[in-house]
């Protein structure tokens, strides 16, 4: 009987702590949504506000003296079309030269004959536990006498670490038995690599554009640090001139207007890849 009574108990106790752990982790939910939202709610607000009225640092959760300014200019403004330019021209360019840069460096160190291979592979993995490798790439850049030049901000984003990993492991996960049936079938490797390696590789082979293409339409302090926009503001992306509209011509309605410019790209990016994705999976 006192054995039943005990198990009870435990039982009860055992409940209560579920509840109070579930009372916590939906405390977490709950908080870490509304922090997730606060921006994407302040930044439709403020772009619905009149600038007089909006200042810096400010909660806005609403309009305050709505008007559609912000969204007018839009359409007026010369320097908007001229930033989605180098925008466009900075993605496009960037996220070739660096998909191809990792990919061909990914396909060289999934190759287990490489010499060296483990030691080019540790030190690869090694510089990623830093953060800070935006400051030797610009002592490299300034030594090469590559500041305010197109090929310094090549050079910087030619290598993601993180993409070139991603696409390593994509090469290592082809079964070497399919290359070896081609080698006997007379294939050469560059026939193995564009005919059987590289189209079992297209699904990661397009997440890795698509991130690569989101990264670059976001990139900011790269082109700050190199050539800052310039010379002649032929550099400056559309991030860079919401930069500069926000904190030094202190319009923030107009700058959370174009905020939702640079979003709409990217969700249509995004939608297009998943789109794609779908498709090529149904084949």
């Amino acid at each position: 009987m006192a054995g039943r009574i005990k198990t009870k108990k435990s039982k009860i106790k055992m409940s209560i702590s579920e509840q109070i752990f579930m009372v916590i982790v939906y405390t977490v939910l709950i908080l870490f949504t509304l922090a997730a939202l606060y921006p994407f709610v302040n930044v439709i607000a403020v772009s619905f506000s009149s600038s007089r009225a909006v200042g810096a640092g400010e909660v806005v959760l609403w309009p305050i003296e709505f008007n559609v300014d912000a969204y007018r200019q839009l359409l007026l403004d010369g320097q908007i079309f001229a930033s989605m330019k180098n925008t466009v021209v900075l993605t496009v360019v960037g996220t070739f030269l660096n998909v191809f840069a990792t990919t061909l460096a990914a396909y060289a160190l999934s190759k287990r004959r490489l010499r060296g291979r483990k030691i080019f592979v540790g030190m690869i993995v090694f510089t990623m536990l830093f953060s800070g490798g935006m400051i030797p790439n610009f002592i490299l850049i300034k030594s090469l006498h590559l500041m305010d030049t197109f090929s310094g901000l090549w050079l910087m984003g030619l290598i993601s670490t993180y993409n070139m990993i991603v696409m390593k492991t994509s090469f290592e996960s082809v079964p070497e038995s399919l290359c070896e049936a081609a080698s006997i079938d007379g294939a050469t490797s560059t026939q193995q690599l564009f005919r059987i390696t590289l189209p079992l590789l297209r699904p990661t082979t397009e997440l890795v554009v698509l991130l690569q293409l989101i990264a670059c339409f976001k990139v900011f302090g790269q082109i700050q640090l190199i050539t800052g926009g310039g010379p002649a503001g032929s550099t400056k992306p559309l991030i860079q001139y919401i930069y500069e509209t926000a904190f030094s011509k202190n319009n923030l309605g107009y700058a959370a207007a174009m905020s939702y410019v640079l979003f709409g790209i990217l969700l249509v990016l995004s939608l297009a890849q998943l789109i794609m994705q779908k498709r090529g999976g149904d084949k």
